[in-house]
C-alpha cells in the first residue's frame, strides 16, 4: 500500500487542496482496511465503502481505497456524519470508522498557541493517536445482489415519471411501481419536471400545486417571534390576506395529545389521522421521514402567504427579530435575510423596521407578494424578491 505522504499528496491532487479533512479521510480509511487487513492497490475490487458525508473526507476515502460512485464499490448515506464503513467482499467482515468530536480540542492542545484552528487540525491530524483521532467498530452489513459491483442486475420503469430505475430502488405505492422520488412526494412533488426550453409563462405548477409565498420569522429565544406574527396575522386580516403559520417544534415528543383517540389511531399504525369539527380540521401525520420545511408548505392549500416561525436553517427568505437585550447579533446569513425588525439601530443592507413599526413591515411584505403576483391570486409565482438574494427555485 502507498505511504501516508503519498496518499496524502494524491488526495490534495484529486480534490484540488490538502486540508484537515482530507488528513482525516485517509487515516479513516487507512484505519478502516488495516483493521481488515486488506490493501487495496493489490486488490482493487475487494473493499466497498459507505461514506456518510458529502465533505473533503469522501475524496480522501475514495482515493485510498479506490472505490468510487461509478463502479459501484462507493456508496453514499446522507447522514452528515464524519463516518464511514468499509467491507471486505471476500470475508464478509465489516468494520466503522467514526471520527471523534473531541479531536478538535485535542488538535489545539498539541498545536501552538498561536496557530490558527484550521491549520492546527491540518498539521495535528496526522500525527494524533488514533485512540484520540477516531473511534473502530465491528459491525455487520446486509447487503443484497443490487448493492454488488456489476451490470444493472433488474430495471423497471416508474408509472409517474417514466424514467428507467436500476437495481431494486423502485419503491411499489399503492400497488404502482415508483421511483423513489415521485414515491417520497407523491401528489406534492417539489420537483419541477420541464424540458429545456420551455416558456413558463404561468404560474410555475408543481403537479397541480403552486408553491406559495413563504417567509420565515427568526431570531434568538426571547427575541419576540410569536408576539410578531400574531400582530403581522392581526394586520394581514384586516387587509384580506389569508396566511397559514408553520411553527417550528423542537422537541422529538409528539404532538398530539397522549391518550386521546387520535393519538392512540396514530401510535396503532395509522399513517395519518385527521380530526375534524364543524369549526376545526387537525391533521396528524408521522412521514417516514423529517420533512423539509418547502416540502411541509407544499401541503397547505387556500391561502395567499406562508409564515414559518423558525427554521432559521432551512433555506429561504429570512425576517429576523432583534432585541438588544438578547444580544445585537444576526443569526441569519446574509445572503437569505430580507428584512430585519429590532428595537435598536443596526446596519443591515436591507431593510430595518422598528418593532413597534407592524404597518410599515406589512406594506414591506406585500410589496414583496407584488413581485409573484396579486395577493389576493390562489395561484401566486414561486417567490421572486425584489431585493438581491438567492432563488429559492
Amino acid at each position: 500500500m502507498r505511504d501516508f505522504q503519498t496518499l496524502l499528496r494524491d488526495a490534495a491532487e484529486r480534490h484540488g487542496h490538502l486540508c484537515a479533512g482530507q488528513v482525516l479521510g485517509v487515516r479513516m480509511a487507512l484505519r478502516g482496511l488495516n483493521e481488515l487487513g486488506v490493501d487495496p492497490d493489490r486488490e482493487p475490487k475487494r473493499i466497498l465503502a459507505w461514506v456518510e458525508i458529502d465533505r473533503c473526507a469522501t475524496d480522501a476515502i475514495a482515493t485510498v481505497t479506490g472505490c468510487s460512485l461509478g463502479r459501484r464499490t462507493l456508496k453514499f448515506l446522507d447522514y452528515g456524519k464524519m463516518a464511514a464503513t468499509f467491507v471486505d467482499t471476500q470475508t464478509q467482515r465489516a468494520v466503522r470508522v467514526v471520527a471523534l468530536e473531541s479531536a478538535r480540542e485535542r488538535a489545539r492542545a498539541y498545536a501552538p498557541p498561536d496557530m490558527e484552528r484550521h491549520q492546527a487540525e491540518l498539521v495535528v491530524y496526522q500525527n494524533m493517536p488514533d485512540e484520540e483521532l477516531m473511534r473502530v467498530y465491528e459491525v455487520r452489513v446486509a447487503m443484497s445482489e443490487f448493492d454488488l459491483p456489476g451490470p444493472p442486475r433488474r430495471r423497471v420503469t416508474c408509472a409517474c415519471c417514466g424514467e428507467g430505475v436500476n437495481d431494486g430502488r423502485e419503491v411499489i405505492h399503492h400497488g404502482e411501481t415508483l421511483c423513489r422520488a415521485c414515491a417520497e412526494n407523491s401528489g406534492d412533488s417539489l420537483m419541477l419536471r420541464v424540458p429545456i426550453g420551455t416558456a413558463l409563462e404561468e404560474p410555475v405548477m408543481t403537479q397541480n400545486r403552486t408553491m406559495l409565498p413563504l417567509f420565515s420569522v427568526v431570531g434568538k429565544s426571547g427575541a419576540g417571534k410569536t408576539t410578531l406574527i400574531v400582530k403581522l396575522l392581526n394586520e394581514f386580516k384586516a387587509r384580506g390576506i389569508r396566511v397559514a403559520i408553520i411553527k417550528h417544534h423542537a422537541h422529538t415528543t409528539p404532538i398530539d395529545a397522549p391518550h386521546k383517540d387520535s393519538a392512540r389511531f396514530t401510535e396503532a399504525g395509522a399513517a395519518a389521522v385527521l380530526v375534524a369539527s364543524a369549526v376545526e380540521l387537525a391533521h396528524f401525520e408521522r412521514p417516514l421521514r423529517p420533512l423539509a420545511l418547502a416540502e411541509i408548505a407544499s401541503r397547505i392549500e387556500g391561502v395567499d402567504l406562508i409564515l414559518a416561525e423558525g427554521f432559521r436553517r432551512e433555506p429561504g427568505p429570512k425576517i429576523e427579530v432583534s432585541r438588544a437585550e438578547r444580544g445585537t447579533e444576526l443569526i441569519s446569513r446574509a445572503d437569505e435575510l430580507i428584512a430585519v425588525i429590532s428595537d435598536h439601530a443596526i446596519q443591515v443592507n436591507v431593510p430595518r423596521f422598528d418593532l413597534d413599526d407592524i404597518h410599515g413591515l406589512a406594506d414591506f411584505m406585500c410589496d414583496q407578494l407584488a413581485a409573484c403576483g396579486s395577493a389576493s391570486n390562489p395561484w401566486m409565482r414561486v417567490w421572486q424578491p425584489s431585493v438581491p438574494t438567492p432563488s429559492l427555485a
